[in-house]
């Protein structure tokens, strides 16, 4: 009994080191990135193979096996990998990649729904399936919009639309197509800001006519695999825009602005309607009738005139004015303009408070049948020798820089220019000075060519004088080659040049290498891009592109040739630009003669005037055909008293060329920075 108790005890003592030499066995798992498990159409799927407490530096093989949903694909991938002396080893499968075989179906995460994965480990030791996972594929974009964030806007005013657009792990999508809906409904393209950061805007400029109240707006999103994802609503309230009268004053019976009046005299009122808010463009009311009432010296209301618009004055007048009689009080007199009386078709009103013109009506008096005579007589004299001289005057032929004159003052920086006309007008010309005149100040510039080759545009340049190589080699021009790509040139620097977002990287660069400054950017031409886009997004490009050059200070100069561009296009653009040069070319007969009108130009005063021109090479470009009389007429108040950059440059090259018909008011040979036709660039 004794030994049996001491042989239990014994084999009791051996027990503990028989479990201890017995191998606990190996642990397999699979994990994927991303660890949420979740991705979207087309991403990546990285699956891990890992295995702890396997035998010590072992050779291990594991085949991966990837299920997709319904059964509708299957693809399989092998590994191999060795443990360290701790018994731990690894394997990394990217799916899908080329390390899988496709047995069925395609080799993608191109299917929505919860993809299967197994792993197998084949060798050491029997084969088996060791470790399962499972993950799934949605098509769901996230989008946040993060400006505007509400509030109000006035029509006329510009609202910027900024939205985020990620997949469903927070990773940016770029080369997306995002677009906002407007006020009325329509769609607006957003672009991506910076290549890569998924963030995308556009400034929406709130039309006249949108409807007033609750704007709620969403933006969507779509790659081009398939995902998609629509954003919070935000609500903005529009309101109306305000009427602003301005440009009032009286005329007399002779056309001539005047404050006096005397009895027999008619009073002609005469304004212009703009509205209050129009964003970075001034625009104008072009319709309407509308009422202003005369009030005398005595306090009390004396006629109510009706005010039409005169499309040949640009604004409104009274056609039948106010004849001023014998008994009318004299003294100060006011043409008032109530407030709130005027309205357009969109429920815009104003002005905000009463505008009025002072007049004075002073006492009339009696006029000797024969001094008409003498009146007579001497206004026959001064007219036969008024033609006399005006004939003899003749016409002079004057420079580029007559632009100036037109719009008496250069052209405003941190604008945006349409120039605009028929085939073979002149818009490229007049595009290509204006490039020269700006690289000759200091200025850096970008050329948009779609429509030439850079080495075309060098050889057509220099034809008139403009030699552009030492700007290209020293990097203040950089010509941005869109034609070679349109011909189907391999090798082209912009290989897709109606991909926007492309040449929205193109000149986004060239922007960021001037480090803060200002950069003139011309695009010649609209047409290859519309040819190639629907309108929209080339509106919504041309207005992001000339936000970025607008905020360095820079010039964004567009030229559109009529017929090539819808015309609504050409009105929406035309909204939206700050300044409008048009060129027509008129025949007759055999004579053809092109002209050039500057229809608006921000913050400058413009002559509606269309004025013959002629391209001249040896003149450098475009050589205007004004009458001396009329030359003088506008140079005489700058020679006078107008000190500015553009009455120096004018007064100063007012002496006829030897052997010329005409005034030389071309730029010197080397201007500086006053005679830029953009002015100076701001400091």
């Amino acid at each position: 009994m004794r030994s049996r108790i001491i042989g239990l005890l014994v084999l009791a003592s051996l027990v503990p080191l028989l479990i201890s030499n017995v191998a606990a066995p190996p642990q397999y798992s699979l994990s994927i990135s991303p660890s949420s498990g979740i991705m979207n159409l087309g991403n990546t799927a990285t699956l891990t193979f890992n295995v702890k407490g396997g035998a010590a530096n072992t050779p291990y093989s594991v085949t991966i096996d990837v299920v997709k949903p319904n059964g509708s694909g299957t693809a399989t991938a092998n590994g191999n990998f060795v443990t360290d002396s701790r018994g731990i080893g690894s394997a990394t499968f990217p799916y899908p990649s080329s390390s899988f075989i496709a047995l069925n179906g395609t080799l993608a995460t191109d299917a929505l729904g919860v993809y299967t994965v197994s792993a197998n480990v084949t060798a050491p030791g029997p084969p088996g399936i060791v470790a399962t996972l499972q993950f799934i594929v949605s098509s769901q974009l996230t989008v946040v919009i993060s400006r505007p964030t509400g509030g109000t806007i006035v029509r006329g005013t510009g609202v910027l639309i900024t939205a985020t657009v990620s997949d469903l792990n927070s990773r940016p999508v770029s080369r997306a197509i995002v677009s906002a809906n407007t006020p009325t409904g329509n769609e607006i393209g957003l672009i991506e800001t910076v290549p890569g950061s998924g963030v995308y805007e556009v400034s929406y400029d709130a039309q006249l006519s949108d409807p007033i109240g609750a704007w709620t707006t969403q933006v969507t999103a779509a790659d081009l695999v398939g995902n998609s994802g629509l954003s919070n609503q935000v609500t903005v309230t529009i309101q109306t825009s305000t009427l602003v009268v301005e440009d009032f004053v009286a005329y007399d019976a002779r056309g001539l602005p005047s404050t006096d009046f005397s009895p027999g005299d008619t009073i002609y009122p005469f304004f212009r309607i703009r509205y209050g808010t129009t964003g970075s463009s001034v625009q104008y009311l072009k319709d309407g009738q509308f009422k202003l009432s005369v009030i005398s010296s005595s306090g009390i209301p004396i006629a109510n005139l009706t005010a039409i618009y005169d499309y040949t004055r640009s604004g409104f007048s009274t056609p039948t004015g106010y004849a001023i009689n014998q008994g009318d009080p004299v003294g100060s007199w006011l043409v008032i303009v109530p407030p709130g009386s005027l309205s357009d078709a969109y429920q815009n009103t104003g002005p905000s408070f009463q505008t009025s013109i002072r007049i004075q009506v002073h006492t009339g008096g009696s006029v000797s049948p024969t001094s008409y005579f003498a009146y007579l007589l001497g206004g026959a004299f001064t007219l036969l020798s008024g033609l006399v001289v005006f004939k003899k005057l003749g016409v002079a032929h004057v420079g580029s820089n007559y632009l100036r004159v037109l719009m008496d003052g250069p052209i405003p920086r941190s604008s945006s220019i349409l120039v605009l006309g028929d085939s073979g007008s002149g818009k490229t010309v007049l595009a290509y000075r204006l490039l020269h005149d700006e690289l000759e100040v200091g200025h850096l510039c970008t050329l948009l060519s779609y429509d030439a080759f850079p080495e075309s545009v060098r050889a057509r340049m220099a034809e008139f004088g403009w030699d552009i190589t030492t700007y290209l080699k020293s990097g203040q021009l950089e010509i941005i080659d869109c034609y070679s790509g349109l011909t189907g040139d391999s090798g082209a620097q912009v290989k897709e040049p109606t991909d926007l977002t492309e040449v929205t990287i193109q000149v986004t660069g060239a922007l960021n290498k001037a480090k803060g400054a200002p950069v003139s950017v011309f695009l010649d031409s609209l047409t290859p891009i519309f040819n190639g886009l629907e309108a929209r997004q080339a509106i919504s490009f041309i207005q992001t592109l000339g936000a970025k050059v607008k905020k360095t200070g820079g010039v964004f100069v567009v030229l559109a040739s009529i017929g090539a561009v819808p015309d609504e296009s050409i009105a929406k653009i035309k909204s939206t630009v700050d300044g409008i040069i048009e060129l027509d070319v008129v025949r007759k007969g055999r004579k053809v003669t092109k002209y050039l009108s500057i229809m608006k130009m921000e913050r400058r005063r413009v002559s509606s005037e269309a004025v013959p021109f002629d391209i001249d090479q040896k003149r450098g470009g475009l050589v205007f055909q004004v009458h001396r009389f009329r030359l003088w007429r506008r140079l005489l108040p700058s020679i006078s008293f107008d000190r500015t950059a553009a009455g120096k440059l004018v007064s100063e090259k007012t002496q006829p060329e030897s052997g010329s018909t005409g005034v030389n008011l071309d730029p010197p040979a080397s201007p500086s920075p006053d005679n830029s036709p953009f002015g100076p660039a701001p400091p």
